[in-house]
């Protein structure tokens, strides 16, 4: 039924557009028509707009088509999110959904010829919240097996993201959950989001939240060893303490070990390589509690008085040293 509604009134759109009727002003060039310019191409590309926000409008609005807050679960077929994935994949295919995928279509954008995929992700992401002004930050699961599982699903599945994105609105907003309940773990991406914030990414094309999602739960690129060296030699400016030099080091090896990928996308090792370079990796990335704690208490406090402060302060050192691969 819910389909059907969907039909109507797409049907009704195209109808409004071609002859100006229902409060809408005509677009349809007949001229052009005449010309050889293709109707079929002007309902397509009027239909790619509007999906989107005819489907919202249906979820929304619409009490029949929300989502289901009974335990029963006979009624998923026709859950509201069920009805948005079959109603978007189906009628917009080629069109919204395949034209959509940004991380592709912004590699030009972003300008970095030195970048691979990681990096380029993270440059699209940038940009995309850059351009529509979206600064809540995703949040990014603590431990690292959710975060890979987390990475892998968005990967696998580029509309995952966006319907996380408007489940967790339905929830936040009394509206109810899903029939078919997404994992909290993607749900919990935006809990950083206010609610307004959630609606206005919801109103951009799904592959705007899938940019911005995987980007930030994909590790960093492997900064090459002259950046690693420039972001030590900063942070060791930050105290004149004989001992913090050394403290300096192991802290942004650790950070990089925690915030980065372990291997280079640019060089190939051997799988016994490989072994051992994750090995020390992993042991890296394991003290960094204990040297973040210990950079926190330290005097004065030169990176900040919490852990998440002086990682954030390492960030951004390392944002103003390599901005192409750690985009702020």
């Amino acid at each position: 039924m819910t389909k059907v509604r969907l039909v109507d009134e797409l049907n009704n759109l195209i109808h409004g557009k071609a002859v100006g009727e229902n409060g809408m002003k005509a677009s349809l060039d007949l001229k052009r028509i005449a010309d050889g310019a293709s109707a079929t191409g002007w309902a397509r590309n009027l239909l790619r707009v509007a999906m989107p926000s005819k489907i919202r409008d249906i979820i929304h609005n619409d009490v029949e088509y929300t989502f289901s807050t009974v335990a029963d679960d006979e009624q998923a077929d026709t859950s509201a999110m069920n009805v948005f994935d079959a109603a978007h994949l189906e009628l917009s295919a080629e069109d919204a959904f395949t034209e959509d995928r940004f991380a592709s279509s912004f590699e030009a954008l972003a300008g970095h010829k030195n970048l691979r995929h990681t990096g380029q992700a993270k440059q699209n992401a940038h940009h995309l919240r850059a351009a529509y002004d979206i600064t809540a930050p995703i949040v990014v699961p603590e431990s690292e097996a959710d975060r890979e599982w987390v990475q892998a699903q968005l990967e696998e599945d580029e509309m995952l993201a966006y319907r996380s994105l408007t489940q967790w609105l339905a929830i936040v907003t009394s509206r109810g959950r899903a029939a078919n309940p997404i994992d909290d773990r993607l749900l919990g991406l935006w809990d950083d989001f206010t609610a307004e914030q959630a609606e206005d990414l919801a109103e951009y094309r799904p592959g705007f939240a899938h940019t911005v999602a995987l980007a930030a739960v994909m590790l960093s690129p492997k900064p090459s060893r002259d950046v690693v060296n420039q972001a030590v030699k900063i942070v060791t400016m930050a105290s004149v303490n004989e001992d913090w030099e050394s403290h300096a080091n192991a802290l942004v090896q650790s950070w990089v070990a925690r915030e980065c990928s372990p291997f280079s996308e640019f060089k190939s090792k051997s799988r016994g390589d490989e072994n051992e370079q994750l090995a020390q990796h992993k042991m890296a990335a394991a003290a960094w509690p204990e040297l973040a704690k210990t950079a926190a208490d330290w005097h004065k406090q030169p990176l900040g008085g919490t852990v998440d402060e002086v990682r954030d302060r390492i960030g951004r050192i390392f944002t103003s040293v390599d901005p192409a691969n750690f985009p702020a």
